[in-house]
């Protein structure tokens, strides 16, 4: 058997999408870290995206087609959908976008997401 070697990407940045519920909950559970931006509009998180930052966005707050858009205008970022109820995408559109290569085939709600920060972005804390 070959070699296996266990690859992690650790994130310098994330740059959120999220309800201002989640920024208060997040912001709770990551005490004073410097490299979480939270942008309250998709234009917003547009003009801040970088192939080095974790990227998540709120499924809830959103509209599905104007985040098509953008997904499909970075090829090189991975893109994360976050689940804040109530949800505002129909099922189908939240299960299509997952078609999409950039995008994490997984959907967190504010609680999942925390953890996912942790452990995948090199937190300035």
């Amino acid at each position: 058997m070959e070699n296996l070697v266990k690859c992690t990407k650790k994130y310098q940045k994330a740059l959120l999408l999220v309800k201002e519920e989640s920024i208060e909950q997040i912001k709770k559970e990551i005490v004073n870290c410097t490299n979480l931006i939270f942008v309250k509009s998709l234009d917003e998180f547009r003009e801040n995206v970088d192939s080095n930052f974790y990227l998540a966005i709120s499924i809830s707050i959103t509209n599905y087609n104007s985040v098509v858009d953008m997904i499909k205008q970075f090829p090189n970022c991975i893109f994360h959908r976050v689940i804040e109820l109530p949800g505002s995408w129909p099922l189908e559109n939240t299960f299509e976008i997952s078609n999409e290569l950039n995008v994490a085939k997984d959907i967190y709600l504010p609680f999942d997401l925390i953890n996912h920060i942790k452990t995948e972005v090199q937190l300035d804390c």
